[in-house]
């Protein structure tokens, strides 16, 4: 056995509380903080459903809905707007560091009062930083639509050799008036 001694008999047990203490509040901070972000997604899922709404009552009536002054890329052509969207997501990747290794444009479609323009962005970035990209990429106006994504570890990396990086392949469009 020891000789230790507490010159406080009670020293462990108000050490344990004090940390105990300090983990509660902790987890108070979090959760709070926590329950403010579920709180701004409800209201960005209730504006987005609002607009459906809109969108579904103005096609019934037979009229046409506004989006906004940004909600689409205006430009004299749409091998103009092509080129800004690619433009947007180049800076976009710079923001970001994705180093974008294939950016293609895909055949402009028709779809209504509105024409497609479609882009396939191929790169790698890393872990740390692509929750944050994506969430740029859908905040931005004019609106970016992502199609599909997809994100893999990226070969040759080793364990331990510095920030993780991911492939990342996502195809997206943005929409621009005839």
């Amino acid at each position: 056995m020891s000789d230790f001694r507490y010159r406080n008999r009670d020293a462990p047990k108000l050490a344990f509380a004090g940390l105990l203490a300090v983990l509660g509040l902790v987890i108070l901070i979090i959760g709070g903080r926590l329950w403010g972000a579920q709180g701004d997604y409800r209201a960005e899922v209730i504006r987005s459903e609002r607009l459906i709404e809109r969108a579904d009552e103005s096609r019934a009536g037979g009229g046409s809905i506004s989006f906004g002054e940004t909600a689409f890329y205006r430009a004299e052509t749409p091998q103009a707007a092509q080129a800004q969207l690619q433009s947007d997501m180049q800076q976009l990747a710079d923001q970001h560091a994705l180093s974008i290794e294939v950016m293609q444009p895909g055949e402009i479609e028709a779809r209504g009062d509105l024409l497609r323009i479609p882009l396939t962005l191929n790169g790698a970035i890393s872990e740390r930083t692509l929750g944050q990209f994506f969430a740029d990429l859908m905040a931005r106006q004019p609106y970016v639509i992502v199609e599909e994504y997809a994100v893999r570890r990226q070969r040759g990396v080793r364990p331990g050799s510095g920030p993780r990086l991911v492939s990342l392949s996502v195809k997206l469009y943005a929409m621009t008036a005839r």
